[in-house]
């Protein structure tokens, strides 16, 4: 029927089940019904533009007008619409991307403002340096506006529907710390304290405790500083952990190493042995030296 409708009058609205609306204007026309909650309107603007429905559309009526380009520009609005039901790729980021001027509706900014990513990262700033444990840094509302607007992060937010549980805060990080260096904000100190809270755990878990310290100064440094994108490189938990449990690895080898060479120093040599006297002088410089390496090696681990 929208078909025949569309054939009919090809500058007319889109009439298909329950909606009525004029191509160019799905954008404000989605915001409205989802702001007043219209489940079944929501559910055929679905429909209508996450299948061959609107493509098959458009087609036809650039088939009965002169002017393609306008059609054109209609289908690129949604054309990158593939899973609706996805933050990164479906209607929760069309609601933020066919309406440019809508601030983000997500409860998790309060009171806030934010018509930018800008604004968004200083809310959630100010947010965090009160209630950090009461904001979830994943809701939905949130990415689905920082994808209509951020598009270069949408390899995190698609990330986040597979990664494992304890892997989450890592992800999140990197997304809000390449958020940070991408727009140049201010200081993000609240943040940053918050992110440092949550790390303290995983830090903990890192065997060497010459690179743990280190490590813990350094972050204790970007987060009083605000540098919400240095603490995402310092804190990126796979490469740290990679190194720890190699460097471990070397450490356990070479202890393996001194403690068979120690039992080979040991070994108790006749005293009838014309090169017992040279020998023993051997084993001492052996053990000293043994001893000294030992103590470098776990003073390091």
């Amino acid at each position: 029927m929208a078909r025949y409708c569309s054939l009919l009058d090809p500058m007319g609205p889109i009439r298909f089940r329950s909606l009525t609306l004029m191509p160019d204007g799905v954008g404000p026309y989605y915001a409205a019904n989802f702001l007043q909650g219209n489940k079944e309107r929501l559910s055929d603007l679905r429909t209508l533009m996450t299948g061959n429905v609107w493509h098959g559309l458009m087609e036809l009526r650039a088939l009965m007008t002169t002017d393609e380009s306008q059609v054109d520009q209609m289908t690129s609005r949604v054309s990158w619409l593939k899973d609706a039901q996805h933050v990164a790729d479906g209607l929760e980021r069309a609601f933020y991307a066919l309406n440019e001027g809508l601030p983000c509706h997500s409860n998790q900014l309060g009171d806030a403002f934010a018509l930018t990513p800008v604004q968004v990262l200083k809310a959630l700033d100010k947010r965090s340096s009160g209630t950090a444990d009461g904001i979830k840094l994943d809701a939905k509302d949130l990415l689905a506006f920082l994808a209509a607007r951020a598009p270069f992060i949408r390899r995190y937010i698609f990330s986040l529907s597979s990664i494992r549980p304890d892997s989450r805060d890592g992800v999140l990080l990197k997304l809000y710390g390449e958020l940070h260096l991408q727009f140049g904000s201010p200081p993000l100190i609240g943040l940053c304290q918050l992110f440092h809270k949550r790390f303290k755990g995983h830090m903990t878990k890192l065997k060497s405790k010459t690179r743990r310290d280190l490590l813990v100064k350094k972050v204790e440094a970007a987060a009083e500083e605000g540098e919400l994108s240095t603490l995402a490189k310092l804190l990126n938990m796979e490469r740290l952990s990679g190194a720890d449990s190699r460097g471990f690895a070397q450490a356990r080898a070479k202890l393996k190493k001194l403690d068979r060479a120690m039992k080979f120093a040991s070994r108790t040599i006749s005293a009838t042995d014309p090169t017992a006297v040279s020998k023993s002088a051997q084993v001492g410089c052996y053990l000293g030296g043994f001893t000294l390496l030992g103590s470098i090696i776990m003073r390091l681990f």
